[in-house]
C-alpha cells in the first residue's frame, strides 16, 4: 500500500512548494513517498500547481547573487554610476520582452570605453571576478594571440576567461576599422543586469522626467 502524507503536513508542503521552490519530486524525496502521494495531498487540499514560468521565477528570486552594490557615498562613485549605466544603456545588450537578456554583455572596440565600463562595475559593485568572460571578435588578417594579450591588459581579466574568438574572413588588404578587434565584456549574473537596468531607469527619470 502506498505511503500517504499526513494532512497535518499540508502547510509545510505549501511552504516548501510555493515559497522555497521545491519541486514535487523533491517534496516526495523529503517525505520519502512517491510523487503520486504528493499529487494526492495537494489535490485533496486544493493546492494549485505552479506553472513552469512561476517555478523559474521563484528559483531566480531565491538564487544567490554574486555581487553587492556599494554605497555611492562619494562624488567619484556617483559619477561612475552615471557614466557606466549610461554606457550600458547605449552599448549594452538588454534583451527584449520576447527574449530577455540573462547576463551583462557590453560590446565595444574602444579600449577607453571598455576601461570606463569595467571601472564602473568594479567600483560601484563588489563582484566575483570568476564570472567575467571576454568574447573577442576580429578579422582573419589579425593575430588572435596578440589581440588577446592586448585586451587582457586592458580589462584585467585573465586570458583563461576569454571565450573562443569569432573570426570574420577579411580581404588581406582591407583597411582595419577596428585595429584591436571588438570585445564583449560579459558578467554571468542576471541580477546584476537587472540592477544596472534599474539604475538606468533611475537616471533616465532624473534627467529626462516624463511630464
Amino acid at each position: 500500500m502506498q505511503q500517504a502524507i499526513p494532512d497535518k503536513e499540508i502547510n509545510r508542503i505549501v511552504s516548501l512548494y510555493e515559497r522555497e521552490g521545491f519541486t514535487l519530486s523533491k517534496i516526495a524525496e523529503e517525505y520519502r513517498v512517491s510523487i503520486d502521494a504528493v499529487f494526492f495531498i495537494m489535490k485533496k487540499h486544493g493546492i494549485k500547481r505552479c506553472t513552469d514560468k512561476e517555478v523559474q521565477k521563484l528559483r531566480f528570486l531565491q538564487a544567490k547573487q554574486s555581487f553587492k552594490r556599494r554605497q555611492l557615498d562619494s562624488i567619484k562613485l556617483r559619477e561612475l554610476a552615471i557614466a557606466g549605466s549610461m554606457l550600458y544603456w547605449a552599448e549594452g545588450y538588454k534583451g527584449s520582452v520576447e527574449k530577455p537578456a540573462k547576463l551583462v554583455d557590453f560590446a565595444n572596440s574602444d579600449p577607453g570605453m571598455i576601461r570606463v565600463f569595467l571601472n564602473f562595475l568594479r567600483s560601484v559593485y563588489e563582484l566575483d571576478e570568476s564570472k567575467f568572460r571576454i568574447y573577442l571578435y576580429h578579422h582573419s588578417n589579425e593575430k588572435p594571440s596578440e589581440l588577446i594579450a592586448f585586451w587582457e591588459d586592458i580589462t584585467g581579466v585573465s586570458s583563461r576567461q576569454f571565450s573562443k574568438p569569432y573570426v570574420k574572413a577579411t580581404h588581406r588588404n582591407k583597411v582595419k576599422r577596428m585595429p584591436h578587434g571588438l570585445i564583449h565584456v560579459r558578467y554571468h549574473d542576471k541580477k546584476l543586469l537587472l540592477d544596472i537596468k534599474n539604475m538606468i531607469d533611475y537616471y533616465m527619470h532624473q534627467y529626462a522626467p516624463i511630464e
